[in-house]
């Protein structure tokens, strides 16, 4: 397994797998109607304009060539805000995604970020337990989901200064 920065020759997989680990990790918390209505050419479009446009970095875990996983985030002066990790599903509980957050976090911490934000929704039990055992806190901010209207909770880290 290793992690490398991705390229537009990635664009269709990261769509796959975002969509695929979307309809498996919230199939309990969002409405099957939006997990259904989510294309991958739409995704894929997506993705093209977040890496020709460099907003922020997008960080893929490759193995034997497949791709397993994958963090977005993006920096703001000091603070950064991850905006997505996803594992495929069949990867779950394998590390993956601790591996992706620790590189992020190294990254961000070596390039002088003092604060880390990460959203999820409030009913994401997993996603909140895998925030706290790497050291983020709820900050006290909610807001909703502009698609569904979900709770979300934002979670806040802080990153040693050098």
């Amino acid at each position: 397994m290793f992690i490398r920065q991705a390229t537009l020759a990635d664009i269709d997989s990261i769509a796959e797998l975002h969509i695929h680990s979307w309809r498996t990790a919230y199939a309990s918390l969002v409405p099957a109607a939006t997990l259904a209505a989510m294309k991958e050419h739409e995704y894929s479009k997506y993705w093209q304009n977040v890496i020709a446009t460099s907003q922020g970095k997008l960080l893929l875990a490759m193995n034997h060539g497949a791709l397993q996983g994958f963090c977005h985030f993006e920096r703001d002066d000091s603070t950064a805000t991850i905006k997505s990790i996803h594992v495929h599903p069949s990867q779950y509980r394998q590390g993956i995604a601790s591996m992706l957050l620790t590189r992020t976090l190294t990254e961000l911490s070596d390039d002088a970020c003092f604060n880390v934000l990460m959203w999820t929704f409030q009913k994401n039990q997993a996603g909140i337990e895998f925030l706290q055992h790497h050291g983020f806190s709820f900050d006290g901010q909610q807001d909703r989901n502009r698609h569904d209207n979900l709770a979300e909770m934002r979670f806040k880290k802080g990153l040693p200064r050098l």
